[in-house]
């Protein structure tokens, strides 16, 4: 169940289509995208979202996946074909505007595409069609299974909407605080310079563990200049709650037990597509929680890579106390295909799941993967036809390679500037055999790899499982999309996760 003559050319983020289910939006539009396409997408910084480029070549073509940008403004997703030498685009076709996210690309050497999109949480899929003269049509049209069920969470037990959006006051619904709360987190909130309002009065939703309440506090002559938030636990005591904005703007506050969760404005044209949900701890140190996942996949989105509780020995068993600590993604879905749809049979076949943690000499990983069939390195077959891990990080590549004595060799396949290498790297790890499959473990040095910051600090990198149950041949490629922060507890304060933020921001192109 091969591919012998393709090459998979991806490197960048994948992406999602927002449609509704059932939708064959714009299946018969071509792109407009004249000549040769850019690359601009493929070697831009794998934290923009627009970073879409996909591709997958033949001996005699290649099929790519890049942004098309509508009459309305909007990007989405255009299908290209391309001469292999020329590179010159001779087909194309578009899925519509919508926003950005994960696909898999699927190839042929006979010409057939299969796309797969992950759109509102249900998995779709469109075969194409590559004709003798380098068109693209429609085989079979889009179709959706149904929705990925994801973890169901309990509505809050209270809320408070934050003044500016659409409205001039805090709204809070849910039990109100008591008349003795208020007084708490008035003297917590203010002082003889910034005294209470005397118009206003405060606002505030209570949960079994305590209240969050919005005090209206004047500034100069304004009545009800600022706002403080306060959270009063159960036991009466008052913390005054620092101003969140670590991942944008709140716009209503939601009241969970001990943990406060704000709905958050990310700033782009398409809010209903942009929305998040950040929590935090309402107590002090105020740690942030792990934020609500964009993607309905729950292995995708935001990972806090904190320090290995106690010593890791790399040896590829995995039994070290530490990773017991540390948090599991799990990529075993067709939602997680990079790549090879027709010939993955399912989490047997391949699916893999992972940790991360880091110590004072670097980055360490750990990987378990199942397989029916282990595929290491043997002298005469290409290093990307047998079973690997690969670490991307947008335009720069990296891949860990099982050899025969069980250990495994760190070597990078592309540079920070998108070009093909082949560099071998200094590691400490190693696999092992185990019931339908293998472990990978790794030590990586810190210094390595450009893209492994400091504590703290943010990283961008999806760790995809290449299988190959016949050697020579790239199967199937599957994971989950990750933005690492390097944090020096889990969870990580506010000022950590600010700090964070800040060193983010500064890296985007």
């Amino acid at each position: 169940m091969g591919i012998p003559k393709t090459r998979w050319r991806g490197g960048c983020l994948a992406l999602v289509i927002t449609l509704a289910a059932g939708t064959r939006a714009a299946a018969e539009t071509p792109c407009e995208v004249p000549g040769k396409p850019s690359t601009l997408f493929c070697q831009s910084n794998p934290s923009y979202h627009s970073s879409v480029c996909q591709e997958v070549c033949t001996q005699e073509f290649c099929i790519r996946t890049d942004e098309q940008r509508f009459q309305t403004g909007m990007p989405g997703l255009c299908v290209l074909a391309l001469d292999a030498r020329m590179r010159a685009v001779t087909g194309s076709w578009s899925l519509g505007p919508g926003s950005l996210g994960r696909t898999g690309l699927d190839v042929s050497a006979s010409g057939m595409v299969d796309l797969t999109v992950l759109a509102g949480g249900a998995v779709g899929h469109v075969r194409l069609t590559r004709t003798p003269e380098g068109k693209l049509e429609v085989s079979e049209p889009l179709t959706f299974r149904p929705p990925i069920e994801s973890s169901p969470r309990p509505p809050p037990e209270g809320s408070c909407t934050v003044p500016g959006h659409r409205q001039t006051l805090f709204a809070c619904t849910g039990r109100a605080p008591s008349s003795e709360v208020f007084d708490k987190a008035r003297a917590t909130c203010t002082s003889p310079s910034h005294p209470a309002s005397m118009q206003t009065p405060p606002q505030g939703a209570c949960s079994a563990q305590g209240c969050l309440t919005v005090v209206p506090v004047k500034r100069g002559a304004r009545d009800a200049g600022e706002w403080c938030l306060a959270w009063v636990d159960a036991k009466g005591s008052a913390h005054r709650l620092p101003k969140p904005r670590v991942y944008g703007t709140a716009f209503q506050w939601d009241v969970r037990g001990e943990t406060l969760c704000a709905h958050v404005d990310t700033g782009c044209k398409n809010r209903e597509a942009c929305l998040e949900e950040t929590c935090y701890a309402a107590a002090p140190p105020h740690r942030l929680l792990l934020p609500h996942q964009r993607s309905p996949l729950e292995s995708d989105g935001v990972y806090f890579v904190g320090p290995a509780a106690s010593p890791v020995r790399v040896d590829g068993t995995l039994d070290d106390a530490a990773w017991g600590l540390a948090r599991e993604v799990v990529a075993e879905t067709r939602a997680h295909l990079r790549y090879g749809v027709r010939a993955w049979n399912g989490p047997a076949d391949s699916s893999v799941r992972l940790k991360l943690l880091h110590d004072a000499d670097g980055m360490l990983l750990a990987a378990r993967v199942r397989d029916d069939r282990v595929v290491p390195l043997a002298r005469g077959v290409p290093d990307v036809g047998t079973d690997h891990l690969e670490l991307d990080f947008g335009s720069a590549r990296y891949a860990l390679l099982l050899g025969t004595d069980q250990k495994v060799s760190l070597r990078q396949w592309r540079d920070r500037r998108g070009r093909d290498v082949d560099w071998p790297l200094e590691s400490r790890c190693a696999w092992a055999p185990e019931d339908g499959g293998y472990a990978v473990e790794c030590r990586i040095p810190n210094g390595v790899i450009f893209y492994i910051p400091a504590v703290p600090g943010p990283s961008w990198f999806s760790v995809w499982v290449s299988d190959a149950d016949q050697p020579g041949t790239q199967e199937t490629l599957m994971g989950s999309l990750l933005h690492e922060a390097f944090v020096s507890e889990v969870p990580p304060t506010l000022e950590e996760a600010r700090s964070i933020e800040q060193q983010k921001q500064a890296r985007l192109p």
